[in-house]
Formats: structure tokens, sequence, C-alpha cells
């Protein structure tokens, strides 16, 4: 069944290596493939960014704007939902202030309120090591599936580390101990909000993983938190909790002191996660199990946030098909397709994807760059014509066996192949040399040779009395009202 609940429509201005990005999609799977460096990551981050937090890359919102762009990024998404669709969009805010959200238009309060039409998950290599690095990263990891299910979670968790610096400080100061009374109280009930919802969310995901396990191709992770505050009881209410917590933090202060920071509560936790049907810990699998683990358990997170919330999260899935085998893909995509929702993937070959068969729409990406995928990716001539339509400089090329010197004005397709129509204004014809005025002419980019970015003046030659008949599928046209409805703009 396809997704009731899809982006129908991207679009990203002045983020990282994108000047400006447009993507008009259906409810299928969306598949990102170009080489390394072209930008299909940064178009993952964006679109995370539509969600609480700091997005896939945890970068601060001053390192998103493209060169040139004073930091002024932005990224929107028409989202179809089951009630009809929403705009929402997020961006640069002030100096050194918050980003802006609006949601249909108008501004909305909080980030958190474009949870209500979507709830992203997201894998991406850096993730790879996630069992066997610190145990930072295993919180941040469940911080993030905490926030797909309450929305409000990294809020509470910012709010909570914000105290403990501040605590640190003062101790550091050897300040009031009234003050330091108040704020460890006040420390105790943020603690106590990140522990219980974290400690719901992994109970609530070892159920799910119990009901599905044996449904997914994919191994089961048993999970478990260490404890809070240093001992093995973990109190069942959160006045016990908090009470405890103050007692620890009030005890405990010669020594954080001496330390240079707090040395019990939430911000120690680590997620321990067990391959449940070898019993080891994750930690000691082989590096494909320990992938195959983690894509398990955004599985199951995912299926637990559809059936509590009603809403099937995206998944932001980067590089995710490159070391697995084609019957590990094959059960991936499988999986991916029973969530009944959409998935944003990214790779550097499509025939990782060829299972997906005609259930993803495929996206070319180079140097910041989206287009559609028709076979293959677009060929060097292609990019070339292309850049010289961006720059406004003229092509010089040969042609039929002909030098030519030529402007391209609109570049497209036709039938799958790729051709331009260009107004030639110096060089040969087959009719001799090119009339002063100019000539247009359709050309074939496959037969196209020894192109080469010339210099000098730009011509663009008279406006056409007649339609064009050279290109059927417009990509891209010089003329800012073009009547061909190009898929991109400049």
């Amino acid at each position: 069944m396809p997704a009731s609940r899809y982006i129908s429509r991207l679009r990203i201005s002045a983020f990282r290596n994108y000047q400006t990005g447009a993507l008009d999609l259906d409810a299928r799977h969306v598949v990102l493939v170009g080489p390394n460096g072209a930008g299909k990551t940064n178009l993952l981050e964006a679109v995370s960014l539509l969600a609480p937090g700091r997005g896939l890359r945890r970068a601060t919102f001053d390192e998103l704007g493209s060169i040139g762009s004073e930091g002024r990024w932005a990224v929107a998404a028409t989202i179809e939902t089951p009630d009809g669709p929403a705009d929402i969009g997020t961006g640069a805010g002030e100096a050194d202030g918050p980003r802006r959200v609006r949601i249909n238009g108008a501004n909305a309060r909080a980030v958190e309120a474009m949870s209500a039409y979507l709830r992203l998950l997201w894998l991406t290599p850096a993730m790879d090591g996630l069992f066997t690095g610190p145990a930072a990263d295993r919180r941040r990891f469940l911080d993030r599936l905490v926030t797909t299910l309450i929305p409000t979670h990294s809020a509470a968790v910012a709010d909570y580390e914000r105290a403990m610096r501040q605590r640190n400080r003062l101790l550091e100061e050897n300040a009031d101990l009234r003050w330091l009374d108040a704020l460890e109280t006040e420390m105790a009930a943020l603690a106590a909000a990140v522990h219980f919802a974290r400690a719901d969310a992994v109970g609530r995901l070892r159920q799910i993983i119990s009901e599905i396990g044996s449904d997914l191709d994919f191994p089961a992770a048993k999970l478990a938190l260490t404890t809070e505050v240093g001992d093995e009881s973990q109190p069942a209410s959160s006045a016990n909790f908090e009470a405890g917590l103050v007692d620890a933090w009030h005890r405990s202060r010669a020594q954080d002191r001496a330390a240079g920071r707090t040395l019990r509560g939430p911000h120690r936790v680590d997620l321990e996660v067990t391959h449940a049907q070898k019993q080891v810990p994750a930690s000691l699998a082989s590096t494909g199990e320990q992938k195959a683990l983690l894509v398990g358990l955004i599985l199951a997170h995912a299926q637990l946030v559809k059936s509590a919330t009603g809403i099937a999260p995206f998944l932001l899935l980067d590089e995710i098909a490159a070391h697995f085998d084609p019957s590990r893909r094959r059960a991936l995509f499988t999986a991916l397709d029973a969530l009944e929702t959409q998935s944003l993937m990214t790779g550097t070959d499509f025939s990782l994807f060829d299972a997906l068969e005609d259930r993803a729409t495929r996206i070319s990406v180079r140097a910041g760059r989206l287009s559609e995928w028709y076979e293959s990716v677009p060929s060097e001539t292609y990019e070339l014509f292309h850049e010289a339509m961006s720059k406004r400089q003229p092509i010089t090329c040969t042609y039929d066996g002909l030098r030519r010197e030529l402007c391209p004005i609109i570049l497209g397709r036709t039938d799958g192949e790729e051709r331009v129509l260009a107004f030639q204004f110096a060089g040969e014809t087959h009719n001799g040399p090119v009339r002063p005025s100019g000539e247009w002419k359709c050309l074939r980019l496959a037969s196209v040779q020894n192109a080469e970015l010339g210099t000098g003046k730009w011509h663009a030659g008279e406006q056409h009395s007649t339609t064009q008949t050279c290109i059927k599928e417009v990509d891209y046209d010089v003329n800012p009202d073009s009547p061909y409805h190009p898929r991109y703009r400049f």
C-alpha cells in the first residue's frame, strides 16, 4: 500500500552546496544517486531539519548556509496527509537566534509544531560505530528515537544540560549554597522528565521488538538502560527519583567540584544493546551484524512510532545499501514498503536499488543540482552545457564535423535522448558559414564533440515565432518566463 503521508514538494535555498534545489514527488520512495561530495547527504540533512533538534549532522544553524548566502538558508516542504496538504518550512533566524518555523504560511510558536505533520528517523555512515563508540553517541541516538515519539524531549534534554552547566559553574565559584539547592531541585525535575521519557520509550521498543522480531529479516536487539544515580535501584516514581538525585548531588558536591563536572545523572546513562539471537553484546558483533542490528532497531522504532502516534515516520537512509548483499537489500526494501512510509535513500550507483523496481523515484545529484534519472546520470556534455547556461557563457564544439560557436538556451530530452536548443552565432553550418543574424539549432548531445566553454558575449537570438519542438521534456530554460514549464530553475 502506498504511503498516505509523504513529501510531495521540497524546496531548499542557500543550503550547503545548494544555491537552490527543487523536487516534486509522489508517494514512492526517493533514491538519490551521485558521486561522493555531490550533495546527497546535504539534501537529507535539509529534510532532517523539518524535525526538532539540529538535524542529522548536529551542525549549528550558522554553518548551514551556502557560500555567499550570509547564512540565510531555508527548507520548505509540502506534506500530503490524510487531512490534506500542509506546507511547513524552516530557516535561519536572526543572528544568534533560534531558527524560524512556518506552517501553512504562519509563524509557528515552536519547532515541535512541525511534528504534527511528520516524524523523522535517520541512519548515516557516521552511526556505523554506534555500538563500539562512546556512551555519549548512544545517548544522542536514544534521544533522537525518543524525540520521534515525544517531540518536546530534545528541548527537555537541552534544558537539563544547560542547568547542569550552570551547576558546574556555581560549584567552581563556591557560590551560595541556597542557589545550588534551588538549581539542583530544578535539575532533578528536568532529569526525571528525561529519564522517564527514555525508560518508557525503551520499554515500548522492547515490546515491539518481541512482537515483530521474527517477522524481520534483520537481527533483533535486546535493550537496557544503565542506572542514573550510580546505584542499582531505579525509583518507580518521579518524586522518589528526584529526591534520590537531589540527595546524590548534595553529597557529591566536593567530588564534582574537584572533577569539574557533574558525575551523576541522566547525562551519564548508557544504552546497552545485545544481539538477541546470539546473546552477545552488540559491540562484539561483526561489522555487518552491527549494521543489520542498527537497521532492525530503526525499523522496529518506526513501527512503534506509527502505532503510537498514527504517523509513520519518514526514513532518511544515507548510503544504506552499500554494505548489504542483494538478498539483504531486498529484505530492507520490503520492510520499508511494509511501513507504508516514504523513505529517502542515497547511494553512488543506481544498480544498488534495482530491487525497488518502480517503487521509487530516482534522482541524480551532481554538484548540488538535482535531476530526474533517465536510465543513466547526465552525460559530461549535458553537464557542460548546463554550466554554460548557468554562467551565460558560449560553447565552442564540433557537430556533424563542423565547428560551431553557440549559446545553449533550452536543455532537456526527447524520448530519453539528451538534446539542446541552441543559438549558433558563429562557425559553420551545412549551408556554409552561419548567417550574420545567427541561426537556431537543435543538437543531439551524443553527437557533440570537443565541447568547451567559450568566452565573449552571450547571444540569445530573436524570440521564437513558433513553438519549439526540439525538446519534449524541458529540464532548463534560460528564459525566466519560459512557457515550456522546465523542471528546474536557475
